[in-house]
C-alpha cells in the first residue's frame, strides 16, 4: 500500500517538473531521487545528502565538499584543483602520467620508455633523425650508399661496384704489339729480320728499323732506327751510327764521328783536321774559332783570330785585333804591339808603341834598351843595350868590346876583340852607327818583295859594311 502511494507521488511531481525548468537541476533530482529511494543505490553509489535548496540534508551550511580522494591532479570537484603535474607529464583521470615527446622526431626514444619509430636498414637514429652510416667494408672503390665514395680507381682501372675491387682494362686499342696494360701482351712482332733492317714494336705498333752504320761500334752493337721517327748519323772514317730516337728532324754534326744535333739548340764545328772530330757545343748563338780543331766562343765575350792554316786562337775579350795571318793572335792595341814578318806571322809584345825589328821574322823591341839589326835577308836580330850592326845580309849586333867580322857575301859575326875572325871573314870597321831595320807596327803580307825603303836601308848597310882595305883599292883602280 505504501508502494503505491510512493509511486502517485513521484508521478505528479514528475508532470510538475515537465512544465517548469527551474525544477531542471542536479540537486532537486537527486533530491527525488534520494526520496523515493530510487537513483544509484543499485550501482553501488551514494545518495545525496544535499537539498536542493542548499545545505545537507543534516542541516549543514557547506555548498560543496572537495572530492581529491585517489587523486594527485585536476579538479577537485568544487572548482578547485587536487594538484597539478610536474614537467614531461600530463593528468589524466586524476593521475599524472608520462606525456610522450616525439616533436621533430622520426626515430629515438619519445621520454616515457617509448619509441618514436625506428629507422630502416642502413640507418642509424642521431638526435631522433635517421642518418645514412657509410658502408666501405672490404671495399677500395664504389659507392658508400650514403651519396660518398669509398675510393677511385686509377686511369687503367675499373671499379667493379657491386664487388668494391678496382679490376685492371686491357688497352689494346690502336696496338698489335706491346703490354696491354694488365701484365698481359697486345701482341708480338715479327721475328724476321735481316741483315740490315728488323722490326721493333714502338708505341705498341711494329714498325720496321733499318741500321744506323755500315760498322759496329766499340761494344760490338749496331743501333736501327726508323726513318719516319729517328736521325741516323754515320761516321764517314769508322762507318759507325748514332741514333737519336724519336727526332725526325736533327743535322749530323761532324764526318769523322758523326752524331746528330738540334740546330736551334746547339752549334757544331766542324774539324777538318786529319784525325779530328768535330766539336759540338750548347746554344745557337756560338760561334766557331777556326776550322782545324775549331774552338768554341761567344761573340761578345771573346775575340777570335785564324791563322791561314785554320787553326783558331780564342782570347776571353771582345773587340780585340788580329796580328798576323800565317799564325795569327788576338792582341790589344792600347797595351801591346804586334809585328808581321814578311811570311805573315804575328809576333805580339807587352808594351804599346814599340818598334819591329826585321821583315822576315819581324819582332817587336824597345829602341831606348835594345838594339835591333836586320840584314838584307829581313831577318831581325835584338839585343840588350845600346851597339852596332855588324852584316849587311845577315846582320848581328856588335857592342864596344866586340869585333866585327864579315865574309864575302856580307853576312856578320862578332868574336872577341883579342880574337881573330873567323875563315873566310874579315874584320870590319864598325864605327860608325849603324842604322837598324825598323819596322814600327805591320801588316806585312807575304808577297816576297821588298819594299824601296827596305832595300835602300840595305844598300847603305851594304856600303859601310865594305871592309876599308876593299874600298881603297877600288879608289887606287880609278887614281
Amino acid at each position: 500500500m505504501l508502494k503505491d502511494k510512493r509511486q502517485a507521488i513521484f508521478i505528479a511531481l514528475f508532470l510538475i517538473l515537465l512544465f517548469s525548468t527551474s525544477f531542471v537541476s542536479a540537486g532537486w533530482l537527486d533530491w527525488i531521487k534520494n526520496i523515493f529511494g530510487i537513483g544509484d543505490k543499485n550501482l553501488g553509489g551514494e545518495l545525496a545528502t544535499t537539498s536542493p535548496w542548499g545545505g545537507s540534508d543534516d542541516g549543514s551550511d557547506d555548498p560543496c565538499t572537495p572530492n581529491c580522494a585517489g587523486k594527485n591532479c585536476g579538479t577537485d570537484g568544487c572548482d578547485g584543483s587536487c594538484g597539478t603535474c610536474s614537467s614531461g607529464y600530463t593528468c589524466s583521470a586524476g593521475k599524472c602520467i608520462c606525456a610522450p615527446s616525439c616533436a621533430g622526431k622520426v626515430c629515438g626514444d619519445n621520454g616515457c620508455e617509448g619509441s618514436c619509430g625506428t629507422c630502416l636498414e642502413g640507418y642509424v637514429c642521431r638526435s631522433g633523425k635517421c642518418e645514412c652510416v657509410p658502408n666501405c667494408e672490404g671495399k677500395e672503390c664504389g659507392p658508400d650508399w650514403c651519396g660518398g665514395s669509398c675510393g677511385t680507381c686509377s686511369s687503367d682501372y675499373i671499379c667493379n661496384t657491386g664487388l668494391g675491387r678496382c679490376e685492371c682494362v686491357r688497352n689494346c686499342k690502336d696496338k698489335n704489339c706491346g703490354p696491354d696494360g694488365c701484365g698481359g701482351s697486345c701482341g708480338n712482332c715479327p721475328t724476321a729480320e735481316g741483315e740490315d733492317f728488323l722490326f721493333l714494336c714502338i708505341d705498341g705498333v711494329c714498325a720496321v728499323h733499318y741500321t744506323c752504320g755500315l760498322s759496329d761500334d766499340e761494344s760490338g752493337n749496331r743501333e736501327f732506327y726508323d726513318p719516319l721517327r729517328d736521325t741516323c748519323c754515320i761516321s764517314q772514317l769508322t762507318g759507325i751510327g748514332h741514333v737519336a730516337l724519336d727526332q725526325p728532324d736533327l743535322s749530323c754534326c761532324g764526318t769523322r764521328q758523326s752524331y746528330p744535333y738540334d740546330p736551334q739548340k746547339e752549334t757544331c764545328c766542324p774539324n777538318y783536321a786529319p784525325n779530328g772530330n768535330a766539336v759540338l757545343a750548347d746554344g745557337a748563338d756560338v760561334y766557331c774559332c777556326g776550322t782545324i780543331n775549331p774552338i768554341p766562343y761567344h761573340l761578345d765575350k771573346a775575340t777570335c783570330c785564324v791563322s791561314s792554316s785554320g787553326e783558331g786562337w780564342v782570347v776571353q775579350e771582345p773587340d780585340l785585333y788580329c796580328c798576323g795571318s800565317t799564325s795569327s793572335f788576338p792582341y790589344n792595341p792600347s797595351k801591346e804591339t804586334c809585328c808581321v814578318g814578311r811570311d805573315g806571322s804575328g809576333d805580339v809584345r807587352e808594351g804599346a808603341g814599340l818598334l819591329c825589328c826585321g821583315t822576315e821574322n819581324a819582332m817587336a823591341y824597345n829602341p831606348e834598351t835594345q838594339t835591333c839589326c836586320a840584314g838584307s835577308d829581313g831577318i831581325g836580330y835584338i839585343a840588350r843595350g845600346k851597339g852596332e850592326c855588324c852584316g849587311y845580309k845577315s846582320s848581328v849586333v856588335a857592342h864596344p868590346e866586340d869585333k866585327c867580322c864579315i865574309d864575302a857575301e856580307g853576312n856578320g859575326a862578332v868574336v872577341g876583340k883579342d880574337e881573330n875572325c873567323p875563315e873566310g871573314y874579315s874584320e870590319s870597321n864598325i864605327e860608325w852607327t849603324a842604322p837598324s831595320a825598323v819596322q814600327t807596327e805591320s801588316s806585312v803580307e807575304s808577297t816576297g818583295a821588298l819594299s824601296r825603303l827596305e832595300k835602300a836601308s840595305a844598300t847603305i848597310r851594304f856600303i859601310a859594311s865594305i871592309p876599308q882595305r876593299i874600298i881603297d883599292t877600288v879608289i887606287n883602280m880609278f887614281s
